[in-house]
C-alpha cells in the first residue's frame, strides 16, 4: 500500500503468481498519510507493470505510475503550524489559501519566543500575510515567497527566505513507497489538485 489511509478502494488486473507481478492496479485513497506529519485528502492512482515482494509486500519494480492528488488547505495549515524560523519566530494559526493557478497565500500569526534572555517578558504576536508562487521540485511542493506584510508593513525581500525556510515544503510525497514527482497543478481556493508521475 501507499501508506496509512482513512479509506482505500483498490482494483487489481492481471495477477501472475509465478513472478509476483500485476499488470495494472487502480487505487483511490482518502486521508492518505505518505508521511506521519502530512495528509493527502484524496489520491487516485493507476500503476502498470508492478512486481511485489510476496513477504514484505514492498514494490520491487514499477513500470509506470500516474496519479492525481488533492491536498486541502486545512491539511497544509496543520503541516505548517508551529514551524519556526530564526530560532525564535513561530507560525501560529496559519490559514493557507490557493487563490489562483499556481499561487498561494499564508495568513498567520508570528509569535516571538525566547525574548526573556533580553529582559523582555512577553511574546509579541504579529499578524503576517505571505504571498507567493507554488513550485514543484520532485515529490515536494514549495512556496516561493514574493511578498510579506507584517502588521501592515511590507517587509524587505531578505525576509522571504526566512519564511520559505520555515514553511517549505508545503506538500511532501517523499514518503510514498515509489519515487514520484509533481507534474502540473492548480489551486482552487481551499485545495490544490496536482498530477503526480512516477
Amino acid at each position: 500500500m501507499l501508506g496509512p489511509a482513512e479509506d482505500y478502494a483498490v482494483q487489481v488486473r492481471g495477477t501472475r503468481l509465478s513472478d509476483n507481478s500485476v499488470r495494472e492496479v487502480a487505487v483511490i485513497a482518502t486521508g492518505l498519510r505518505p508521511r506521519p506529519d502530512f495528509r493527502v485528502a484524496k489520491l487516485e492512482a493507476n500503476a502498470w507493470s508492478i512486481r511485489v515482494d510476496p513477504k514484505s509486500r514492498a514494490i520491487l519494480e514499477l513500470g509506470r505510475l500516474q496519479a492525481k492528488v488533492q491536498i486541502d488547505s486545512r491539511d497544509v495549515d496543520r503541516f505548517v503550524t508551529g514551524k519556526t524560523f530564526l530560532g525564535r519566530v513561530q507560525l501560529a494559526e496559519p490559514r493557507v489559501t490557493f487563490p489562483g493557478f499556481n499561487r498561494a497565500e499564508i495568513a498567520a500569526v508570528a509569535t516571538f519566543t525566547g525574548l526573556e534572555a533580553y529582559g523582555v517578558n512577553l511574546s509579541p504576536r504579529v499578524p503576517i500575510l505571505a504571498r507567493g508562487i507554488l513550485i514543484a521540485t520532485g515529490p515536494r511542493l514549495r512556496l516561493e515567497v514574493t511578498s510579506i506584510v507584517a502588521a501592515g508593513i511590507t517587509l524587505p525581500p531578505v525576509t522571504h527566505e526566512w519564511v520559505e525556510t520555515a514553511i517549505n515544503p508545503l506538500a511532501d510525497l517523499s514518503g510514498l513507497p515509489v519515487p514520484v514527482r509533481f507534474g502540473s497543478f492548480r489551486g482552487a481556493q481551499d485545495s490544490i489538485t496536482a498530477e503526480v508521475i512516477g
